[in-house]
């Protein structure tokens, strides 16, 4: 069974029900880049600061970065971003 489904059944399913889509946007080119960036500057600084995206993940938390980073690359992780309002 899978949770998770495409950015545009989401925006359906939502417009379906009592939502009236205000904003929604792809945030994967955005994210693609900041996650890039915390690997970037976390090979180029040293040591992680005390409380950083590490603190949430755990000791793991650059193989699991760059394996969101493929992840984004190859197409099979998205981030959409919506603001809908309620119609009733």
């Amino acid at each position: 069974m899978s949770f998770l489904i495409a950015p545009d059944d989401a925006r359906s399913l939502l417009k379906d029900t009592v939502f009236r889509e205000l904003i929604w946007e792809d945030k994967t080119a955005s994210a693609l880049e900041w996650f890039n960036q915390i690997i970037k500057h976390s090979e180029t600084t040293g040591p992680p600061p005390p409380i950083g995206i590490h603190t949430i993940v755990g000791p793991q938390w650059q193989t699991m970065v760059k394996n969101l980073i493929n992840n984004f690359e190859e197409g099979f992780v998205v981030i959409a971003q919506g603001v809908f309002e309620c119609d009733h």
